[in-house]
């Protein structure tokens, strides 16, 4: 083998574990910019997405439904009775029920529904393809989840409630208006439980 052919293996050799070591690090990179991404788009105390990213995925959801049709609704949940919970067992117990309620919302929709925390005690989920005849059913077996599921912390059982107001999507309309829509339903669901929210929830 002469020099030149040596020098020429040697360099190919050279070539080839740059390319790997390039590769490397542009996946770390990759990784570093999607851990990124899903840590600005996660709710940090409930791991489910945060009010930011749920209203973006509600804006795509408009366009889609303009664009091209189809059933989508929004629910609107708001815990019952987060300030007294907080004043009686204190704000981690607060922080738990919290916790506890993303869980059981994120169990029980589908994988083409959103789900995400809205801020305070109020949560909103997107879901796909549902009949508005069966929105007023989706809401009673959300409710019925969240009632029949009481917090266990520190030694104490902490039972929760919750107001939903559950609307359908109309075509044409904003995700501001479609929010608004929804935010009353929740309302008069707790009007009518007889529960008055206080304005520091």
């Amino acid at each position: 083998m002469t020099v030149d052919m040596m020098n020429d293996d040697e360099n190919r050799q050279k070539l080839e574990n740059l390319v790997v070591q390039l590769r490397a690090e542009n996946l770390a990179l990759k990784n570093q910019v999607e851990h990124l991404q899903l840590a600005n788009s996660v709710d940090e105390l409930t791991a489910i997405l945060n009010r930011r990213s749920f209203l973006e995925a509600l804006e795509r959801w408009c366009w889609r439904l303009k664009r091209y049709s189809g059933q989508y609704a929004l629910a609107f949940i708001d815990v019952d009775n987060l300030k007294q919970i907080n004043d009686q067992y204190g704000h981690s117990a607060g922080d738990a029920v919290l916790v506890h309620v993303a869980q059981i919302l994120s169990h029980a929709i589908r994988k083409s529904d959103f789900v995400g925390r809205l801020g305070g005690d109020e949560f909103g989920i997107l879901l796909d393809t549902i009949d508005p005849q069966f929105i007023q059913h989706k809401a009673r077996n959300l409710g019925d989840a969240i009632s029949s599921e009481p917090v266990e912390y520190e030694g104490q059982v902490i039972h929760i409630s919750a107001s939903i107001g559950i609307v359908p999507m109309v075509r044409g309309q904003s995700a501001l208006q479609i929010m608004t829509l929804a935010d009353e339903a929740m309302y008069n669901h707790k009007r009518a439980k007889g529960i008055v929210k206080s304005p520091l929830e």
